[in-house]
């Protein structure tokens, strides 16, 4: 097979999809959306890294893509170079029901189980991606929020479990994580060792009233609802559930140092200045880097007045 060069300078990421279509909630295989690119799984098309991101609960389509197409254009496309530009991918599944907040908060149990079967596709996807360069693992990157990081911890587990060796997991941001504390903390199954620390930010808000308020209830009504097929040992009543990791970025001990408080809304991580930032800085680290330098020399100046 011959090297096929990795393409740049594209103005739409790529877009898959496991929904069923636009408006169902059935989950399906994983697939190129109809207005994406080519399917990265597909050799020609390959990448040496793929940044995915993943929408939260409560976003039909139409939001979803709406919301993603103002991120890439008005806050992310300026700022990328072409070859990052080709790595990103905007990722579909079917969370959605139009509720009121409270209305929600008892349909809430059964978006966790569309998470758990749109990781279980997306992890089947994702194992059959390769890297460009035959000679180096794919790095993968996943920047997810509110119930989307209950989809990307799932996927990170599942993958995981099977110690591929032909990608890795580089950097994680969870934004407003509507994930129970007590999954992310030792024995959970979210609790890969792996990828603890160094690998996963955390950007939480101890303002945010539907983590404060709408999370703590749905988790309750969920721990009531028995015919729930999610996991064999998946136990609504052994764990801190209560509590979601965006609220107040529990468990501190697990994520990275670059984990912070944003203040923030719900709803206002994708077109927040802190956020992008730090997504900025998964993509390349050298914006860190400059950013720093250039914080270190207003600091001196400073010095001099």
């Amino acid at each position: 097979m011959e090297q096929i060069k990795e393409e740049s300078g594209f103005d739409f990421p790529f877009y898959l999809t496991c929904r069923e279509n636009s408006w169902s909630r059935t989950v399906k295989k994983v697939e190129p959306t109809k207005r994406g690119r080519p399917d990265p799984s597909d050799y020609r098309y390959a990448r040496s890294r793929i940044v995915f991101f993943i929408h939260g609960y409560n976003t039909s389509y139409g939001e979803a893509t709406e919301s993603f197409d103002d991120f890439w254009n008005n806050y992310l496309y300026e700022k990328l170079t072409d070859q990052e530009k080709g790595d990103c991918l905007f990722f579909f599944w079917p969370g959605n029901r139009k509720w009121w907040p409270l209305i929600r908060s008892f349909y809430y149990p059964w978006p966790i189980e569309k998470a758990y079967e749109t990781a279980l596709e997306l992890a089947s996807y994702t194992k059959k991606l390769k890297s460009i360069n035959k000679y180096e693992p794919l790095r993968l990157q996943f920047v997810a929020h509110s119930l989307g990081c209950r989809v990307t911890l799932e996927t990170l587990k599942m993958l995981k479990q099977e110690s591929l060796t032909h990608i890795v997991i580089e950097k994680v941001i969870l934004m407003a994580p509507a994930v129970p504390v007590g999954d992310c903390e030792l024995p959970s199954g979210y609790f890969v060792e792996q990828l603890s620390k160094y690998t996963e930010t955390v950007l939480y808000s101890s303002k945010d009233k539907i983590l404060s308020l709408s999370f703590p209830l749905g988790e309750r009504i969920g721990s009531l609802v028995s015919d729930l097929d999610i996991e064999k040992n998946y136990n609504w009543k052994m764990r801190r559930a209560w509590e979601a990791v965006g609220k107040a970025g529990n468990p501190k001990s697990r994520w990275s140092k670059e984990s912070e408080d944003t203040k923030l809304s719900h709803g206002d991580y994708w077109k927040n200045e802190t956020s992008l930032n730090k997504i900025l800085e998964m993509i390349n680290p050298n914006k860190k880097k400059n950013r720093e330098l250039n914080s270190r020399r207003l600091d001196w100046r400073s010095l001099g007045e």
